[in-house]
């Protein structure tokens, strides 16, 4: 498929492998960010597991407000909006939806995929795609949480330079180029299917297969906290998502939304 697909044609399929989803489905030319628009949505009565898509972000953003650079038609970049009765229901979030999209593309061949604590897919060392939750409490505690991913399908080398970090598209994954809108359906469908589990049993369902593909664990790393860097030593995640480091001695879970960045130092 060369040609973009319609609305109505996206959710068809994405009816097919899921017959009893009730969300809606947006599809933007372009919007300044699809997180942002689900966000905007969360006093309305939006049916659960509502998405949106877009063919260009102009002001897609990542984890704490970095931007999001991505070339437009050219990469995957869309929201899924979730309910949840309480914070604590969301947690390890964003490692249950690393573990989803890395099952999807392992069943298109790829291979050397990792995840990086708290949002990260890494492919041979290289960020590949990054998830962003975002959350709204309402009256009682329940939880309108809009996740957000974009996925590198394509990166030409200017873009690659900008981003100021290693990066890899589905292309060096793959060894060929992918259609998205295809892509995009399948991972809409196991979003949908597989965060059903996630609601029922929480990331304790996902935890095994996230050890198998953490980038993290028994390495040494860099914790940056209240402007402050600390050597530590990553000890993997617990039964609710948070990363357990030893620092200076001491054993220190982090949760998944601290104000906390945790950078591997490489091998020398």
């Amino acid at each position: 498929m060369t040609l973009a697909l319609s609305k109505q044609t996206l959710q068809t399929l994405i009816k097919m492998q899921c017959p009893d989803w009730q969300g809606r489905l947006f599809y933007f030319e372009q919007i300044d960010s699809t997180n942002q628009f689900l966000l905007d949505k969360s006093q309305s009565r939006l049916p659960l597991a509502s998405i949106a898509f877009a063919n260009v972000q102009t002001a897609g953003r990542g984890q704490h407000g970095r931007p999001w650079l991505t070339l437009s038609h050219h990469n995957l970049t869309f929201s899924i909006a979730y309910r949840f009765k309480s914070l604590i229901q969301v947690q390890g979030l964003s490692l249950t939806v690393g573990v989803i999209l890395a099952q999807v593309l392992k069943e298109l061949g790829a291979q050397n995929l990792g995840l990086k604590w708290p949002n990260d897919l890494y492919y041979d060392g290289r960020k590949l795609a990054g998830i962003l939750c975002e959350n709204k409490v309402h009256a009682k505690g329940q939880v309108y949480t809009v996740i957000g991913i974009g996925l590198n399908c394509y990166l030409p080398e200017e873009l690659r330079a900008q981003i100021g970090q290693p990066v890899a598209d589905l292309i060096d994954v793959l060894r060929s180029p992918i259609d998205r809108y295809s892509l995009f359906i399948d991972l809409a469908a196991s979003l949908i299917k597989r965060l059903k589990v996630f609601t029922q049993a929480g990331f304790q369902a996902f935890k095994q297969e996230y050890s198998e593909l953490d980038v993290l664990t028994t390495r040494e790393v860099e914790r940056e906290y209240l402007k402050k860097t600390h050597k530590a030593l990553a000890l993997g995640v617990n039964d609710q998502g948070a990363m357990l480091i030893k620092q200076d001695g001491n054993i220190i879970e982090i949760l998944d939304n601290s104000p906390n960045s945790i950078k591997l130092i490489p091998k020398t």
